[in-house]
């Protein structure tokens, strides 16, 4: 057996060899042979591909062909290309035969992941649900699998602003205060960026029925016509209109803001503005930054409902139209209600905007008091309704030089200003100069209402002054009225379209109210103040809390020596003024008691002592920082005079100060840590015509007590 093995070797190394030398033989070119070399092309599918393998061919070496289209097949990989066993080459590609037999490789490139997750819900997918504005409602759980990775991460999440979900073992818990479509997102994604995304969509109702608009009324781009009305009900929560350009941040020290639909709103969805993080001296402006691309010169009508949810209202809330870098904005003051009261708050001016500037529509609250809290202010804002006319613009640019006056120009028949070209005063504050003969295609007055505005009734120019609100003075007469040996009369040409109430006021030189006269006006009239000169005298204009009009044509300035010997409305030293309790208690603040009938702690009634023999007033306000009218000084307490005042009191308890207030300026204590029957006596000078006589709690100081009576004696001329 060995020795055939060993031959059987032998034998078949001889026979290769042969072969070889055959095969030699009939490769080469020999002299004289004419036919050609051809080499074998073979193909084979390689580590990945399998099935029928494309046809081969024979080819001499130098001869060109086309590479073959795979015919391979594979599950998991993707076909590439040939490889010769030097290069890569695709399909198709043109491939130069050399001098050997040739074998292409099928090459493969793995195929990626393409399945996307399947998210399974554990309880079934409900598609939507329904909910009411603070009720929850559970959302179920659900899983992700992938085939390649297994189970991956799931993210649950709600897609809009004003809702909240929670992760519970049983699903998730979806909130919202807010009425409104949200769309509940669960998402997975595997290694492959294979994505999955499913929506479970929850219709939260309001609590309230919301407010219904006509088809199109909620449409903003009403605004870029004219006189075709937007409103803004909220009913799309944080997706509304004027929502969209609102700033809804929460931080400390500013009003902060959301959008609910719960018992605190006026009908369905609502603007919630909260002011319990603010001081008295925040910036509280805000504004619907939607609105701007839409501020234009026009006439503008702008209402909404305002309800008032807890706390005290400063002064009053503002609307302006402002422009980027103004602070004046020629404010409105407009009212609110008490709390749990909803007032319609209705703005309308005619704007001249410049529009080469970024307007904003501004609200906003002021309080000049350090004493003023927001504690608990809120408030609900709804039912925005906006419109805008074009009209023609009235307004006069003046840029001749106005009128400068001194003290002699008053004497005689003192001086008038007529508001012609070189004979007009400078303003300041919401006032304007309008051309008469545009006031009514500018929209300000009727053709009915305009024909009052002439030379008969005072209005002796093509110009007319119109005053609107907030301080309006009258350059011109800036510091005329600061001798106190004269007596002032300003007479001025006035036109009110309805009834209305204004003051004529003088403040100092700080800009604090000096003086104060309040007056009514309805149609055409002429008004004439009477004032004794004071130093501190400077400026001199109109006042208004409200948004009604004033149409100004002359005015006219004089003055005379008046009698040193009185006061300046005529009171000599020595005259005394005597408001009993039926007198006292303007503001509301007390109550109105008979003296026998008040049983003291101790023993015995307030009628035991002197001057309470009758009635008084009993005041028991249960709080700090708050003023509690007593009368009108009915130009009694005048600037410069000195005054001996008396108050006839029981303090039944008292921590800290009680003071007189004098129109909310002036402030001098009267008593102090002490109880029991108190009859209290200061001697004042007024720096100021004072309207309203009150006393005051300051901050910090909380006390009840009955006032019978308060006198005052004119002890000293200004």
């Amino acid at each position: 057996m060995k020795h055939k093995t060993v031959w059987s070797v032998v034998s078949t190394a001889l026979a290769c060899t042969m072969v070889v030398s055959a095969l030699t033989a009939c490769g080469g070119k020999n002299p004289g042979d004419d036919e050609e070399t051809k080499y074998t092309v073979t193909y084979v599918g390689g580590d990945m591909g399998g099935g029928t393998a494309p046809t081969g061919g024979e080819y001499a070496e130098g001869e060109t062909f086309t590479l073959a289209q795979n015919t391979f097949t594979s599950d998991t990989h993707t076909f590439t290309g040939w490889n010769d066993g030097t290069a890569d080459f695709g399909a198709g590609a043109t491939y130069t035969m050399p001098a050997k037999n040739v074998t292409f490789t099928a090459q493969w490139e793995e195929n990626g992941d393409t399945e996307a997750p399947v998210i399974a819900f554990a309880t079934g997918k409900q598609d939507s649900y329904t909910t009411t504005a603070g009720t929850p409602v559970t959302l179920p759980s659900a899983t992700a699998t992938d085939a390649v990775d297994g189970e991956v991460e799931l993210d649950v999440t709600v897609t809009s602003k004003g809702a909240t979900l929670t992760k519970v073992a049983d699903g998730y818990t979806f909130a919202s205060d807010t009425a409104g479509e949200y769309d509940v997102s669960y998402y997975a994604v595997d290694s492959s960026d294979n994505e999955v995304e499913e929506f479970i969509s929850v219709t939260v109702n309001p609590i309230k029925a919301e407010t219904e608009l006509e088809a199109g009324q909620n449409n903003l781009s009403n605004l870029a016509q004219s006189e075709v009305t937007f409103v803004e009900n909220f009913e799309k929560g944080y997706d509304s209109p004027l929502a969209r350009g609102f700033d809804f941040s929460q931080a400390t020290g500013k009003p902060n803001a959301s959008i609910v639909a719960d018992e605190n709103s006026i009908a369905g969805n609502s603007l919630i503005i909260d002011y319990t993080t603010c001081a008295w001296n925040t910036n509280t402006q805000f504004w619907f930054g939607s609105l701007d691309n839409y501020l234009r010169s026009g006439k503008w009508t702008i209402s909404m409902d305002v309800k008032v949810l807890g706390g005290t209202a400063p002064s009053g809330l503002f609307f302006s139209f402002i422009y980027d870098g103004d602070n004046d904005g020629q404010n409105q003051e407009i009212r609110l209600g008490a709390v749990g009261e909803t007032t319609t708050l209705t703005f309308e001016g005619i704007k001249n905007l410049d529009d080469t500037k970024t307007w904003h529509f501004r609200i906003f609250f002021y309080t000049g008091s350090s004493t003023y809290k927001y504690d608990d202010f809120r408030i609900a804002i709804d039912n925005i309704t906006i419109s805008v006319k074009e009209v023609v613009n009235a307004v006069v640019d003046r840029t001749g030089t106005p009128k400068e006056l001194t003290g002699t120009d008053l004497d005689g028949n003192g001086y008038t200003l007529t508001g012609a070209d070189d004979n007009y005063t400078a303003l300041s504050g919401s006032m304007l100069y309008l051309e008469k003969s545009k006031v009514v295609a500018g929209d300000y007055l009727t053709a009915e209402q305009a024909a009052n505005l002439t030379a008969e009734n005072g209005f002796n120019s093509d110009y007319v002054i119109l005053a609107s609100t907030e301080i309006c003075t009258f350059n011109s007469l800036n510091g005329l009225c600061t001798d106190s040996g004269y007596e002032y009369t300003i007479t001025m040409s006035l036109y009110a379209p309805n009834a209305q109430n204004w003051y004529f006021f003088i403040v100092d030189g700080a800009g604090k109210q000096a003086h104060a006269a309040s007056f009514s006006v309805n149609g055409a009239s002429k008004k004439t103040f009477t004032i004794t000169g004071a130093d501190n005298y400077q400026r001199i204009g109109l006042y208004r809390q409200g948004i009604e009009s004033l149409y100004i044509g002359d005015i006219t300035i004089s003055r005379e020596e008046r009698n040193t010997e009185v006061s300046p409305n005529g009171y000599k030293v020595g005259q005394t003024w005597t408001k009993s309790a039926s007198e006292i208690n303007l503001g509301n603040r007390g109550t109105s008691v008979v003296c026998s009938n008040v049983n003291l702690t101790g023993g015995g009634t307030l009628a035991d002592y002197d001057g309470f023999e009758n009635n008084a007033i009993h005041f028991n306000p249960n709080t700090t920082n708050v003023t509690m009218e007593c009368f009108r000084g009915n130009n009694t307490l005048e600037n410069g005079c000195t005054y001996k005042i008396t108050a006839n009191l029981y303090i039944v308890s008292l921590t800290g100060r009680l003071t007189f207030n004098f129109d909310n300026a002036v402030f001098p204590d009267i008593v102090s840590g002490k109880t029991g029957y108190q009859k209290v006596e200061i001697t004042w000078k007024a720096t100021k015509n004072v309207d309203f006589f009150s006393f005051f709690l300051p901050e910090g100081s909380t006390g009840e007590f009955y006032c019978s009576s308060i006198t005052y004696e004119l002890t000293a001329l200004a």
